[in-house]
């Protein structure tokens, strides 16, 4: 099969996803890397709709510094995928932008009526 792909595309693959996560003695002969996901849920009955299946894609007890998420061209999680990717970026900015614990300071505001970036 790589060497069809080599063929059409003009580079051989280097990186094998096994189905289920088996049958890697392929990649070792190919002498491909495998790689497989850290987690994912959406073939998981409970997580079959955009809100549950939003909530445990950002929330996972797996979700690390280079995680690889699992997910299938699904009705909901073509639903859920923008909401998934806004709120890790999220996360990604908050982390990246906030300061350390040990250096935050609290202060008092005053309150606002309204704010008009979040009616």
């Amino acid at each position: 099969m790589n060497n069809l792909v080599e063929g059409i595309i003009g580079e051989r693959p280097k990186y094998f996803r096994a189905p289920f996560g088996s049958n890697t003695e392929v990649a070792a002969n190919e002498k491909m890397l495998v790689m497989n996901w850290t987690y994912g849920y959406d073939w998981e009955k409970e997580y079959q709709d955009k809100k549950a299946l939003t909530e445990i894609m950002l929330n996972s007890p797996y979700l690390s510094n280079g995680a690889s998420l699992l997910m299938h061209d699904r009705k909901w999680t073509r639903e859920a995928i923008e909401d998934i990717v806004k709120d890790f970026h999220k996360k990604l900015l908050w982390r990246r932008f906030s300061p350390p614990p040990s250096t935050t300071k609290t202060c008092s505001l005053p309150k606002i009526k309204s704010n008009p970036l979040n009616p």
